[in-house]
């Protein structure tokens, strides 16, 4: 079949889980011997890919990788005032009709069987979903986040509405639209905020591509750990994620500097402590963080690695103790804490994430409260020899590779978005598909302009609240 992948982001760089998952899963299908096309920016600033650092697994797979979105988002930051960043976000969010150009032409001349739509944050979304509406091929949405929560925030409904169908409001613009989430924790929190999902949709964690040589944890079958060695008898945790309070960076450090205080006092009462090291590996707002981790006095437990290839993660994670995952209670999923899993190597998680919808506590994981305390006894446990850490780390292993194998779910994912369907929209051979869409986006951009221009006592008519501390960026 003809495959066409759409992504704002996609590697050798990164900013997530979203475009990992759209690159291990466009290599997987191309190896089945699908033509596979991905859609893509060049991304901006850190994240910009040249020509020559292009390659990936994919591509070397067969897969047809054009870099020739604008995106613009994720470039440096710069100072705006308040109506900058709605126009701003609106190129992000709304339209760019560049790329609804691009993306109306690729569907003519490569004529996909069907679409996947992976994250659209500065690309356009709306009028890229709304070009994929009235082509009449099929499309699915593959859901990491809520994108359709942030697709509908910030802008008045009257902006909104210019591309929402006759008759309907602009919550049940993706009410039509077939969906993978890799949650049911994901899904329900799309529809809390008021915006209407399809019941046609496919809730499964997003299996793990593990090199050949991963193979089991209690083989000795692992790389040789690009990771400097810690001293014998220490309990080795590792974190990895974007450096970022809401993935609990915060609490990793507080929690081994409450364990460090606790080795102290013991040392000096001559009572036995295990000794610990913490690898952090991401990048974010690493300043702050090693300036943190010098004031706690961490600095020899505490590691910092930045961001690096997933080999050598996955070799750091093959012989690590645990894995620390306190992450916000929002999170959709936690495709690491599944790599780690899937290494062998059992997570300490957050139990409301969503990644505690696939592991169960005291089986294959910890489950945490998003508390320092909480997570300073999980790893007191494990310190301590408490908890089986192989045992816990054999038994997720075996769940993650069998139960959510990666074979498993590109089958899964395949068989959904190729099923037959009715159309959501009928074509109209009248509809001039290039008018439209430059229609839209200037009625689009006209009803921006006059919401701007109304004085500030004027309600907004949002159809989504505007972002909250609850909602991390």
């Amino acid at each position: 079949m003809r495959l066409l992948l759409i992504s704002n982001l996609f590697p050798p760089k990164v900013l997530g889980g979203y475009e990992l998952a759209a690159h291990d899963l466009a290599q997987a299908l191309a190896e089945r011997g699908h033509t596979v096309r991905v859609l893509t920016s060049a991304a901006t600033g850190t994240l910009a890919v040249t020509a020559d650092e292009s390659e990936t697994d994919a591509s070397r797979a067969g897969v047809d990788v054009r870099r020739e979105l604008r995106l613009t988002a994720y470039g440096p930051a710069r100072e705006l005032t308040r109506e900058e960043e709605l126009k701003l976000h609106f190129e992000h969010m709304i339209s760019q009709p560049v790329n609804s150009r691009l993306l109306l032409e690729t569907l003519r001349e490569f004529q996909p069987d069907a679409v996947q739509v992976f994250n659209l944050i500065g690309v356009g979304a709306v009028a890229l979903v709304d070009v994929l509406r009235h082509s009449g091929v099929p499309f699915t949405l593959n859901l990491g986040d809520a994108l359709p929560v942030e697709v509908l925030r910030e802008l008045p409904r009257r902006v909104h509405d210019v591309y929402a169908a006759p008759g309907a409001a602009a919550e049940a613009y993706f009410a039509d639209i077939p969906f993978v989430a890799v949650s049911s924790k994901l899904a329900g929190e799309i529809t809390s905020f008021g915006v209407e999902m399809s019941s046609d949709r496919l809730i499964v964690p997003r299996g793990i591509r593990l090199p050949a040589a991963l193979a089991q944890r209690d083989s000795g079958a692992v790389g040789e750990s690009k990771v400097p060695p810690v001293a014998q008898r220490t309990s080795r945790f590792v974190f990895a994620s974007v450096l970022f309070a809401h993935k609990g960076v915060d609490l990793v450090l507080d929690a081994a500097a409450a364990l460090l205080a606790e080795a102290t006092a013991a040392s000096a009462e001559s009572q036995a402590s295990g000794s610990f090291a913490v690898d952090m590996f991401g990048a974010g707002d690493d300043e702050f963080y090693r300036r943190r981790t010098e004031e706690l006095g961490l600095s020899a437990f505490v590691r910092f690695h930045g961001n690096v290839d997933r080999a050598v993660l996955y070799d750091s994670l093959a012989t690590a103790d645990a894995f620390l995952f306190p992450t916000a209670e929002r999170e959709p999923l936690g495709q690491v804490g599944l790599q780690a899993a899937a290494l062998g190597c059992p997570p300490i998680v957050t139990a409301q994430a969503g990644i505690s919808e696939w592991l169960s506590d005291e089986a294959h994981c910890l489950k945490i409260d998003r508390t320092v305390q909480s997570l300073t006894d999980a790893m007191r446990r494990v310190i301590a020899g408490e908890v089986d850490a192989d045992g816990l780390g054999r038994r997720a292993q075996r769940l993650v590779n069998e139960t959510y194998s990666f074979e498993k779910y590109v089958d899964a994912v395949f068989e959904f978005s190729t099923r037959p369907r009715a159309a959501a929209l009928a074509v109209s051979e009248a509809i001039d598909l290039e008018r439209d869409l430059d229609d839209k986006d200037d009625r689009a951009r006209r009803a921006l302009a006059a919401w701007l221009a109304e004085p500030p006592a004027v309600p907004d008519d949002l159809v989504v609240p505007r972002r909250s501390s609850e909602w991390p960026d």
